[in-house]
């Protein structure tokens, strides 16, 4: 099931979500969704929904668009205490205060970057699970995996060697590309690996 939502944004936070989807190499609604997951556990008070909205209705250059999201994300959104607000408010006030907030590690572009596909042997089942959770979420694969590679893990893994491998292609960035390749220690595979199982703990929280 998918719901059409209406969102307005302010101008300035909407100038953000483009470079953002620039420097991915992505869409609007993917980066939008993929900013859905990673907060899924955040809430906003009844005046912090208010104050948001009063924010975005200020802009004179305010901008106003349509995005679909799935079953996924409409079973936490709409279980969420929305107040007497609408989903589509709810959802305007959420995003437009998370970008609001200054995160250094999201990256930007002016303008969109290509991507490089790739081909590498990582783990059959944490493949078989990225390739589920995309259909799932709605987010495709190359912006789950482009997304998390902004981010440096906390620590990193060795891969066991008894697990089967299968080829993966992947669509990649050039910064993802330079990340990936920054390890001595680890192969390109493990890194990837480590990152899917990053995406699989937030999922299961």
């Amino acid at each position: 099931m998918k719901e059409r939502i209406y969102l307005k944004m302010s101008d300035s936070n909407y100038q953000k979500l483009i470079r953002r989807v620039n420097y991915l190499g992505s869409t609007r609604t993917n980066v939008i969704l993929m900013s859905l997951f990673l907060y899924q556990d955040s809430d906003l008070t009844e005046e912090q929904v208010y104050d948001n909205l009063t924010e975005i209705d200020f802009d004179t250059e305010q901008h106003e668009f349509y995005f679909e999201i799935n079953s996924y994300f409409l079973t936490i959104f709409k279980n969420k205490q929305r107040y007497l607000f609408s989903l589509d408010e709810y959802l305007a006030a959420f995003l437009n205060a998370l970008l609001n907030e200054d995160d250094d590690s999201c990256k930007e572009a002016d303008t969109k970057q290509p991507k490089i596909r790739r081909v590498y042997h990582i783990d059959e089942t944490l493949e078989q699970w990225l390739s589920s959770f995309s259909e799932e979420t709605g987010i495709v694969q190359t912006t789950l995996l482009n997304y998390s590679f902004m981010y440096r893990l906390p620590d990193y893994q060795k891969r066991s060697n008894e697990s089967n491998k299968v080829k993966k292609g992947l669509f990649l960035t050039q910064p993802s590309l330079d990340y990936l390749q920054s390890f001595e220690d680890y192969s390109v595979a493990e890194i990837i690996e480590n990152h899917i199982k990053a995406l699989q703990g937030i999922a299961a929280t």
